[in-house]
């Protein structure tokens, strides 16, 4: 018997993809890409806010022990505000709440959506037992020193949580 007639001829295959094959695959990623983007962004800017919300409340907390403990004068107590790019660590003792609120936090605190914004503290001043006291009112983003349009990180973040900075 011949085998030749039976035998079957094996073909070289090549192991790689071909061109077609690329472009599909590249294709269906784009559109995966193009899907999944918008929701990771916006998943990222919303966990920036809740980051910049819960730093609120470390900032909160921080300003009320230094108000609470500190010596130092806190008649200027309206309202302090600070920039984390253009405000420095105090070395040595503190002269004001604000240098005693970083060095009590152990950082100067920046906003996680923005940091060109400043950060803001607001105090209701109270006079116990000859001395001026505070407790904060409010902290929040400003985005410049002059600025009335404040963004509320604490007590209320609502409208910051829902729309960030406009």
């Amino acid at each position: 018997m011949k085998w030749g007639m039976f035998m079957v001829k094996k073909q070289k295959r090549n192991a790689g993809f071909s061109l077609i094959e690329l472009i599909i695959v590249v294709a269906i990623m784009a559109v995966l890409v193009g899907v999944i983007a918008p929701q990771w962004i916006r998943y990222v800017e919303r966990s920036r806010r809740v980051t910049d919300v819960n730093n609120a409340r470390e900032i909160r907390d921080a300003f009320n022990r230094v108000l609470v403990t500190s010596d130092v004068d806190l008649v200027f107590l309206g309202n302090c505000r600070w920039n984390a790019k253009t405000s420095t660590m105090p070395s040595g003792e503190p002269t004001n709440v604000l240098e005693a609120m970083f060095l009590e936090m152990g950082e100067i605190p920046v906003s996680r959506v923005d940091e060109d914004y400043f950060g803001g503290v607001e105090c209701e001043n109270r006079v116990d037992g000859g001395r001026v006291r505070g407790t904060v009112t409010k902290v929040y983003l400003i985005q410049n020193p002059g600025a009335t349009e404040t963004y509320e990180l604490w007590p209320d973040p609502s409208n910051f949580l829902q729309n960030g900075l406009n």
